[in-house]
């Protein structure tokens, strides 16, 4: 469910970014911390429609074990 996912500090807010030359997208700082990222943090990246969605690994795993229980 939406209300156990990690949520950013402000989750209305809109983000820039660029890609840069080896196609990396550097997430801001507070979306980063909002969602508990730090360096090596493992993520699921999921194409929708012409969006991204980036879900932090640990969390889709317990919303998978959430689901199963």
């Amino acid at each position: 469910s939406m209300d156990k996912r990690t949520e950013c500090p402000n989750p209305d807010r809109i983000y820039h970014a660029s890609v840069d030359a080896a196609g990396r997208i550097l997430l801001p700082a507070e979306l980063r911390g909002g969602m508990k990222l730090k360096q090596g943090s493992r993520v699921i990246i999921e194409a929708e429609g012409g969006s991204v969605r980036v879900t932090p690994v640990s969390q889709a795993v317990e919303e998978a074990q959430a689901f199963f229980k």
